[in-house]
């Protein structure tokens, strides 16, 4: 009867309007009596060691959300688009945090109360796959965390790590991304296969996701916090004409960036294209061509096409390249819901999770970084170096920009927002060996999700409030 009346089906809540009220796990009403025994039996459980089953139900929920993910071509949500789920996305956080019913969902989009379990998913529905985020959020009470993973289908493994650090943590949110951040595009000839991705629609417990294909440039693809990296990727046409896209990202001291991406064919003609751009977090940089390659991979006009029919597919192609990758995409859904949290849940502090080919920094296994208001890295940098001490990978936890001038997320759209609005951002890169130990050492991945309790507990002393320390500038 509850989901007649607030438009849920088989758990499913979309575009009906819904009845205030509060609701308890599966979309059960509760009085507010019980509301209260509910929330002391939250609070119980996060001193509890978790157990795995909420990943594993997550797991199940987010597989068929991210199937065929790495071929979505993504594209970004319109002005009234990204107010509209925007507004939604913080509407479904406050009733989640009160117990109250799951609010009406845009056109596109559906709810999910998952049975048994104090977890909502708020996803993308319908024939037409634009790349958009999948939202989890936990009702009652919960650490003021939200932990994010955007690029699940590139950095293997990111994704069962951000599941562990959210169940431990019994984190408010989790933001996991459902389209590879090339745009469905295959790896060009010259990318370093970093993360190459395991079978077609895998599901967490299988290799994370999968890595997809995909050039891993220098910074994480303009993330290079200041030491001036160079990305250069080449695309190849079908037939021999051959396409060749290269981007140069340059910083001047650590506060500013520029790239650009020239896409040149057959050496007769040449497309210049710019966009995208990412700003800096630390020193408010800016990009030009974040993410834009040449539309060597199928935007060539077939046949005997016009010049223009063949520069407008490429610039197409550029345009939503531009846009997949949601760390640096100016708009993007994943973008839209991490700023509807945020100014739901003021000062909340974030993690981000990413990964890093060895070879780019053959000394480290982490990689920390933290900008806003309230930010302390050693909070999280120190937990972390007494987890891995144990471990078998002998890689150092630097800070950036202290220990190591790179991959420090200089770039991240997330970060520059949580900044703004004065919350802490903690952007945390992890090798490739650390990960894949992480991923087979049980114990250990329960260790390291434990690691990040100081960082909710910090955000709650302080309110968000303090001084940010080690920022990417």
């Amino acid at each position: 009867m509850l989901f007649t009346i607030v438009g849920c089906s088989q758990g499913v809540c979309r575009g009906v309007g819904s009845a205030p009220g509060t609701a308890g796990p599966a979309g059960m009403v509760t009085s507010p009596g019980q509301a209260e025994v509910d929330a002391g039996a939250a609070e119980a459980g996060a001193a509890a060691q978790p157990d795995g089953a909420e990943q594993a139900a997550l797991d199940e929920q987010l597989g068929p959300l991210r199937k065929g993910g790495r071929h979505v071509v993504a594209a970004p949500p319109d002005d009234a688009e990204a107010r509209s789920y925007g507004a939604w996305v913080a509407a479904a956080a406050r009733a989640a945090q009160e117990r109250q019913a799951p609010p009406a969902a845009p056109a596109g989009f559906a709810l999910r109360v998952l049975p048994g379990r104090d977890l909502w998913v708020l996803f993308e529905d319908g024939a037409r796959r634009r790349g958009a985020v999948a939202v989890v959020l936990r009702v009652g009470p919960a650490a003021p965390l939200l932990v994010e993973a955007p690029h699940t289908f590139f950095d293997q493994g990111t994704l069962p790590l951000a599941l562990a650090v959210f169940e431990a943590q019994r984190a408010r949110a989790l933001l996991i991304n459902t389209s590879h951040r090339y745009g469905g595009r295959p790896r060009p000839g010259s990318g370093a296969p970093d993360e190459e991705g395991g079978a077609e629609g895998e599901t967490t417990n299988e290799g994370g996701g999968g890595g997809g294909g995909g050039p891993r440039a220098v910074g994480d693809a303009g993330q290079d916090g200041g030491s001036g990296a160079r990305a250069a990727a080449d695309a190849k046409q079908d037939g021999g004409s051959g396409a060749r896209a290269a981007a140069d990202a340059k910083q001047d001291g650590g506060s500013g960036a520029r790239a650009a991406a020239d896409a040149k064919q057959d050496g007769r003609r040449a497309a210049r294209a710019k966009g995208g751009g990412a700003r800096a977090a630390g020193g408010g940089a800016r990009t030009a061509g974040g993410g834009a390659r040449a539309a060597g991979q199928g935007a060539q006009a077939d046949g005997g096409g016009t010049r223009e029919e063949s520069v407008e597919a490429r610039a197409r192609a550029a345009a939503a390249l531009a846009f997949a990758d949601v760390a640096h995409a100016e708009r993007s859904f994943f973008l839209s819901a991490h700023r509807a949290l945020l100014q739901g849940f003021p000062g909340m502090p974030t993690v981000q999770l990413h990964g890093f080919q060895d070879s780019s920094a053959p000394d480290a296994a982490v990689i920390g970084s933290a900008v806003g208001q309230g930010a302390d890295l050693d909070r999280l940098l120190d937990p972390l170096r007494a987890v891995l001490r144990d471990g078998k990978v002998q890689g150092k936890v630097l800070a950036f920009p202290a220990d190591i001038d790179k991959l420090g997320g200089a770039t991240n759209v997330q970060a520059r927002w949580s900044r703004q609005v004065g919350a802490p951002f903690y952007h945390l890169e992890l090798s490739r060996s650390l990960r894949d130990e992480l991923i087979e050492d049980a114990d250990l991945r329960r260790r390291f999700a434990g690691a990040f309790a100081q960082v909710a507990a910090g955000a709650s002393r302080t309110g968000g409030a303090g001084c940010a320390s080690n920022e990417a500038r």
